[in-house]
């Protein structure tokens, strides 16, 4: 991944928050860790029933945010197609010969792009979710943010980075100018990582501040492309409605 398709980092967050509690912190890890990826399943089947049923419009209005109507850049088509191609990972996460990818890496899809995360001590594992990440349909880039190290996480590193994770969704929301919609927030080990659009530089600069200066974020890394970004656009299908018409061909 080049330095031009990432952001600007971010750190050392300053603000404070109230740490919380989860009832999670008694579930054994590999449990927790399996039941963490069951659930994402089983919410990615439930969206796309939804969304053939036309209950799609209806959540997403519901979703309200603080002083602003929510703005959900993706059309219900890429939404299911996102959801798809999550599914299919997932699954040939299942089947791979490679124990402890299905339970140590995660999967954000947003417009084809895939972002993998988590934290093992084995390499392969990385590896494999990476090439298996390319297997599925309609895969446009595979961004790979698991971290490698001794020490696994642990079910307070858990709590801990669902706090933070929590916390920084919830400044996205009240945040004026900002569509929280369009993000997705993940947090691994202090490391905050978003995905998703921007209306412009302004909000995707804003975006990832608001989550470096929340309290247990060492780092922000950030995959939020601008609305207007001519890849995005002709990746999406959406370049002939943005550009104007080219001009005629001279008369002779």
């Amino acid at each position: 991944m080049s330095n031009a398709s990432r952001s600007r980092f971010y750190s050392n967050a300053k603000n404070p928050i109230t740490q919380q509690f989860y009832l999670h912190l008694f579930v054994p890890h590999a449990y927790y860790a399996c039941m963490k990826k069951n659930i994402s399943l089983f919410a990615s089947a439930s969206l796309i029933m939804f969304s053939l049923t036309g209950c799609l419009g209806a959540i997403i209005g519901g979703v309200g945010s603080v002083g602003q109507a929510a703005v959900e850049e993706r059309s219900i088509g890429t939404n299911i197609d996102d959801r798809t191609i999550s599914a299919a990972i997932n699954r040939y996460f299942m089947q791979s010969e490679v124990p402890g990818v299905f339970k140590d890496v995660q999967i954000r899809v947003h417009e084809g792009r895939v972002l993998l995360l988590g934290k093992t001590n084995n390499q392969q594992i990385a590896m494999e979710a990476v090439r298996l990440a390319w297997l599925a349909g309609g895969v446009r880039e595979v961004m790979n943010e698991i971290q490698i190290g001794s020490e696994t996480t642990g079910l307070w590193d858990y709590s801990k980075d669902n706090v933070i994770e929590s916390q920084i969704e919830t400044r996205l929301i009240a945040t004026k100018g900002i569509h929280s919609s369009n993000y997705t927030v993940e947090v691994v080990n202090g490391v905050a990582y978003l995905l998703g659009v921007a209306q412009d530089a302004k909000e995707r600069h804003n975006a990832a501040y608001i989550a470096s200066v929340t309290r247990g974020v060492n780092k922000v890394v950030s995959y939020v492309r601008l609305k207007n970004d001519p890849i995005r656009l002709n990746a999406t299908g959406k370049m002939s409605g943005e550009q104007p018409a080219p001009p005629a061909p001279p008369a002779y």
